[in-house]
C-alpha cells in the first residue's frame, strides 16, 4: 500500500480576475493506494489487476476563516485474457 501526503500554502489564484483580492489558503491532501496483480501460472486466461484508492483533501482559507473538506474512494478491477486465434489457410 502506498501513502502520500501533500501540504501547500499561498495566495489565491488571480488568473481569472486580476483585480480580485488574494486570500491566503492552505491545502492538504492524503492519498492511500493499493495495487494488486494475480496471474495464474497454469492459464493465460487469468491476469487480474486490482487498484483501490482513498483521498482526503482540505482547503483552508485563512483570511475568511473557512475550511472545505472532501473525501473520495474508488477502484478498478480488470482481467486480461491472453490467447491466440487459429489461422485458416484459404485454398
Amino acid at each position: 500500500m502506498k501513502t502520500a501526503a501533500c501540504t501547500a500554502g499561498g495566495a489565491g489564484d488571480s488568473s481569472y480576475d486580476d483585480t480580485a483580492t488574494l486570500n491566503y489558503q492552505i491545502s492538504e491532501r492524503q492519498t492511500q493506494v493499493l495495487d494488486y496483480r494475480y496471474t495464474m501460472p497454469s492459464s493465460t486466461l487469468v491476469d487480474v489487476r486490482l487498484n483501490l484508492f482513498h483521498n482526503e483533501q482540505s482547503l483552508e482559507n485563512s483570511d475568511n476563516n473557512t475550511e472545505t473538506e472532501t473525501e473520495g474512494y474508488g477502484g478498478e478491477l480488470r482481467n486480461t485474457a491472453h490467447f491466440s486465434l487459429a489461422q485458416r489457410t484459404m485454398s
